[in-house]
């Protein structure tokens, strides 16, 4: 038993026809709307990109810890052989206790222990009375 589909000579006209039809290629058009959100977006971007970077390494940072220039309220003096943080802290305000000018000699000089060495250069906070 064999099947046997039979094909009018329509369906034959249209077989040859879907064989040679050609493909539509559509060409796109964009609007102005369009080439500005496909070109000018992507450019305006990279434009605001560049100008903070740029803004954010070439201007110097400005900072101020307070209101008095830190040059003209300290000192700068030599430790001696024999002196301690607690004795040049003491010379230094002998009205304050000792450890609060100890931590301030200690932020001013980036120590990380207390030591100091005869013939080391210590920032000391010049005390006005």
């Amino acid at each position: 038993m064999s099947t046997f589909t039979q094909t009018t000579s329509r369906d034959a006209e249209w077989i040859r026809h879907v064989g040679t039809a050609r493909v539509r290629t559509s060409r796109i058009s964009l609007t102005r709307r369009g080439r500005f959100v496909f070109f000018g977006v992507p450019v305006l971007s990279a434009v605001v990109v560049v100008a903070v970077a740029l803004m954010m390494f070439l201007v110097p940072g400005t900072a101020q810890a307070g209101t008095e220039s830190a040059a003209s309220t300290t000192q700068s003096i030599v430790v001696g052989s024999g002196d301690t943080l607690w004795d040049i802290a003491r010379d230094v305000d002998s009205s304050a206790d000792v450890r609060v000018t100890m931590d301030k000699i200690n932020d001013l000089n980036d120590l990380g222990s207390g030591q100091v060495t005869p013939g080391q250069r210590l920032i000391v906070p010049i005390i006005s009375e």
